[in-house]
Formats: structure tokens, sequence, C-alpha cells
């Protein structure tokens, strides 16, 4: 997560991940707590550190991160599922 993603960034570059792959992160996702950055993979540890600490936080990596669907997916939401408005 955003405590070890610093780390294992360099192992990820040796391998041939292209520093400015799209990245994000999302901490406290689903939550009214929820925040997200998002830079080239590169620049996402220092961008870690303004998250708050001891959330959760997901990282994705690739093209799902270029999407702005990732956003409103990942967004809490405040509706019931419709089957549970049924009873």
């Amino acid at each position: 997560g955003a405590r070890t993603f610093a780390g294992m960034l360099p192992e990820m570059l040796a391998a041939g991940l292209d520093p400015t792959t799209p990245a994000r992160a999302v901490s406290a996702a689903s939550t009214p707590r929820q925040c997200d950055v998002s830079s080239a993979v590169a620049e996402l540890p220092r961008l870690l550190q303004t998250l708050p600490q001891g959330e959760p936080c997901l990282i994705f990596i690739g093209l799902c991160a270029a999407s702005e669907g990732l956003s409103a997916a990942a967004a809490p939401s405040m509706e019931a599922p419709a089957s549970a408005a049924r009873g």
C-alpha cells in the first residue's frame, strides 16, 4: 500500500515499467474520508505522503488509472441498492 510503494517502485522501473505510466491512489475508498491523487507512477511516492496516514489505500497503475471512470467507480454512493429498497 501507501507505506511500501516507494520501496517497490525502483524494482518495477528496473523491470521495465515506464516512469510516465499513469497511476492513481485512493485512500479510504468508498468512505466519507476518501481522498485520491493521480500522477505519473514515478511521482506517486511523493503524492502518497499527502494522503491521510493509517487509512487503507488502493493503488492503480496503467490505463485504468488514467480513466476518468475510476473516480466515479471509487466514489462512495449514498443510495441503497434497488433490491434493498424493496425490502
